[in-house]
């Protein structure tokens, strides 16, 4: 069973993600909160909540959840999460060529095999296509 002792880091960021995961995202982003509070500099847990967040505004990256992601890539330059986050904010904000970039860079450096990929491939060939680049040229 998941713990959900005040101070269990590992109990909360599991929770919260089983609960984002089976559509109870509000209680996930929650415990995931609670996750962050307690491991303010852990990049994979402040990378979670961030993506709560989003999921809880319907896919629109807020100034909270953009506010995480960058402190991310301060911690973990690397992390595909944010960075796919932060490129998707730029999208929102019209700024389609420089999301792009970010996108491009996060699939040339994911694994190939990374579960992720094959969306944001699809997202970033989509967008290509919108800033007249071909869709072809998304790795």
């Amino acid at each position: 069973p998941i713990s959900t002792s005040p101070d269990d880091l590992q109990g909360w960021k599991a929770l919260g993600w089983a609960q984002m995961q089976t559509g109870r995202t509000a209680d996930g982003v929650k415990a995931l909160a609670r996750a962050a509070e307690l491991a303010p500099t852990d990049a994979a847990v402040l990378s979670m909540y961030g993506e709560g967040l989003v999921r809880e505004a319907e896919g629109k990256v807020t100034p909270q959840a953009l506010a995480l992601f960058e402190r991310v890539i301060a911690i973990a330059p690397a992390d595909p999460r944010a960075r796919y986050y932060k490129g998707l904010q730029m999208m929102q904000d019209g700024k389609l060529k420089e999301a792009f970039e970010i996108w491009v860079v996060v699939i040339k450096e994911s694994p190939p095999d990374a579960e992720w990929l094959p969306s944001i491939r699809e997202q970033a060939k989509e967008l290509a296509a919108k800033i007249n680049v071909d869709p072809k040229s998304v790795p």
